[in-house]
């Protein structure tokens, strides 16, 4: 046996014919074919063994072949011997004067006698025989009868013929036969693997469809025309509680009685009672050349729905929307800073609106951060926005989201507003007083329903958010003055929180000084704070710019002390806090404004806008509420 078994093996009973199967491959450059000589059982052994090592097709001949196709299980090519093979041997043995002997297999023996009368050999004897065992009795018994000539096939005759000194001649088959007989055999390993892969591909499809329908949370039912369950997924029968033998078959509107006609030509949406809980079930029909054929349902629990929605929202909250600060990190010790941390712990505990007033710099957000950390939505997001920053149009799109094709720009898919991100957590509207009476209104509305309409749709979504603003202005003066609503005034100073500014907590002064150094610039505190306790006048400075203006003082001593030392420090606190330690109140910068007077949105707004229209300006400048050769002159001027 050959040592490599190959995808053809073929199995000759004669050695000759072996030698002629090598000599086809060759000239035909067949690689993938083994070549064993054995014959009849002994060739079923070889078969069987060679199956198991992955041979695909067999090819051999007469009785072999025939042995080979009733029981290997494998595809069989025949080798074919016919009576021209037969003819062409016996007339050249026509005039032996001997006696001749024919030993073949018994298929082809009614055949033979026909061409022995043919030819008129009349005294030629037939040794039919079925399988090896025979085989080797019949071949003996033609030796023995005294036959002076013998003619057929097998290894053992050839042996047997020759021990005895009588004549044999072995009817080998053509080239061209071998060659057809190879050629089918390749044929057939090309279908054998064309059937495979497409075997393989069908059930990698099988598979990858019953993975997508039972690794899926949604329940998917398919129903034909009638509405019976055709296919169901494991989701589906959870929810349904049953099993597929109970479901396969039975009509939809048995299982639902609740979505009524299973027919419909329309997709519709419907909540129904499951096993006491609630069911959302979408129904989309299946139209092949308009006609309806069926139609699929996809069933969700409401709870895993809101579970889903809790999640995504937790994973927002990840990213970035979260509260940092908590009550222990505003530092100061003066007693109006820790009755405002007082109060406001108190209205941690609560879910009202509130408001914080405070002057610029005073830590107004830090304040609303530490509330929300220290209340039952600690683990919810925190969601922070400057309403000066953004025009009303931006600013509407950022609170409340749009859906897709609600302006020119908007992206695909639509996008959520920062009331449904905040969704189980608090929302931080910082300088609220700045918010144009539109957006005042639509706001309004939101806080009094709970709910809110992304922009050019017409649905509700409803939100659970806590709401904390904050604002640097006299509200009851806008109120009075028009430029606020007086509505939304009563609504958001449910809960009102003051800031002291610092110039109220001398106090706290140093403290905070020795903290930010510590924090930032902690190779530099020591000595900086030496300087600040020697000269004293941050605490006779008014800090109008507040707790920021601290650190941005603070900031510039570090970094030039780099560069000269304590002098440079030195002398930038004293040319930033005057020599006498008092400085005139410094007023609010006002936002920068063109020659026209319009003011003019700041960076922050203006990027913003253009990201959220693709940096088409046009569209930007329209959401800006400015022409597009405004916008162009802004983004010129602040360096765009």
């Amino acid at each position: 046996m050959e040592n490599t078994c190959k995808e053809i093996c073929a199995i000759c009973p004669s050695q000759e014919l072996a030698e002629n199967v090598r000599k086809v491959c060759r000239e035909a450059h067949y690689e993938n074919v083994s070549t064993f000589v054995a014959v009849l059982d002994d060739g079923l052994k070889i078969a069987r063994k060679v199956q198991k090592q992955g041979a695909r097709v067999l090819v051999s001949r007469k009785g072999t072949a025939g042995v080979l196709q009733q029981r290997s299980g494998m595809q069989v090519v025949q080798i074919r011997t016919t009576m021209n093979d037969y003819l062409r041997h016996i007339r050249l043995l026509k005039d032996h004067p001997g006696k001749l002997g024919i030993v073949e297999y018994s298929t082809f023996i009614p055949e033979l006698e026909k061409l022995c009368e043919y030819v008129e050999l009349p005294g030629a004897t037939l040794y039919p025989y079925d399988n090896s065992a025979e085989y080797e009795k019949i071949a003996s018994k033609a030796v023995a009868d005294g036959n002076t000539l013998l003619i057929g096939g097998g290894v053992s005759l050839k042996q047997y013929a020759s021990e005895a000194g009588i004549p044999h001649q072995i009817v080998e088959n053509t080239l061209d036969s071998i060659r057809y007989a190879l050629e089918s055999a390749q044929q057939l390993v090309a279908l054998q693997k064309h059937e495979q892969k497409k075997q393989w591909e069908y059930q990698v499809t099988s598979q990858r469809l019953s993975m997508i329908l039972n690794n899926t949370n949604e329940g998917i039912l398919s129903a034909d025309r009638m509405g019976r369950i055709q296919v169901a997924n494991q989701a589906a029968l959870q929810l349904l509680k049953r099993r597929l033998p109970q479901v396969s078959g039975m009509p939809m509107a048995q299982i639902l009685p609740e979505l009524g006609s299973p027919t419909g030509s329309s997709p519709y949406s419907r909540l129904v009672r499951l096993h006491g809980g609630m069911c959302s079930v979408d129904h989309i029909p299946l139209k092949i050349d308009g006609n309806v054929e069926g139609a699929l349902y996809i069933l969700r629990n409401v709870r895993d729905v809101q579970r889903s929605e809790h999640n995504i929202r937790m994973q927002l909250y990840k990213k970035g929307n979260r509260a940092k600060y908590h009550f222990e990190d505003i530092q100061g010790k003066s007693s109006l800073l820790e009755q405002a941390k007082r109060i406001a712990s108190s209205y941690s505990q609560t879910d009202s609106t509130v408001l914080v007033c405070g002057e610029t710099g005073t830590g107004k957000e830090l304040f609303a951060q530490s509330i929300h950390n220290a209340s039952s939505r600690a683990a919810g997001p925190f969601v922070a926005i400057n309403c000066a920053s953004l025009g009303k149009e931006l600013l509407e799109s950022q609170l409340f989201g749009y859906v897709e094709g609600a302006f020119t720009g908007a992206a695909k898919g639509g996008r959520p507003g920062l009331f449904e991100i905040a969704h189980g957590g608090t929302i931080f509207l910082d300088e609220i007083g700045e918010i144009p009476m539109e957006t005042q209104t639509q706001l309004l509305r939101v806080l009094q329903e709970k709910e809110i309409r992304r922009i050019g749709s017409d649905h509700t979504l409803p939100v659970d958010v806590r709401v904390i603003t904050a604002t640097n202005r006299n509200l009851a003066q806008e109120v009075d003055t028009g430029h606020f609503r007086r509505d939304l005034y009563y609504r958001i100073n449910i809960l009102r929180l003051t800031i002291p500014p610092l110039r109220e907590r001398k106090g706290d002064v140093m403290v905070l000084a020795e903290y930010f150094l510590q924090m930032y610039f902690p190779r530099e505190r020591e000595a900086i704070m030496q300087i600040l306790r020697r000269n004293r006048l941050l605490e006779q400075y008014t800090w109008p710019g507040n707790i920021r203006e601290l650190m941005g003082l603070l900031e510039r001593m570090a970094a030039l002390w780099k560069y000269g030392g304590g002098e440079v420090a030195e002398t930038v606190l004293r040319e930033s806090l005057g020599a006498a330690g008092k400085l005139p109140d410094i007023p609010e910068p006002e936002p920068a404004a063109d020659a026209s007077g319009t003011v003019r949105p700041d960076r922050a707004a203006i990027e913003k806008a253009l990201e959220l229209c693709h940096y088409h300006r046009g569209q930007a400048a329209r959401m800006l509420g400015c022409s597009r050769s405004t916008l162009w002159r802004y983004m010129k001027q602040l360096g765009i």
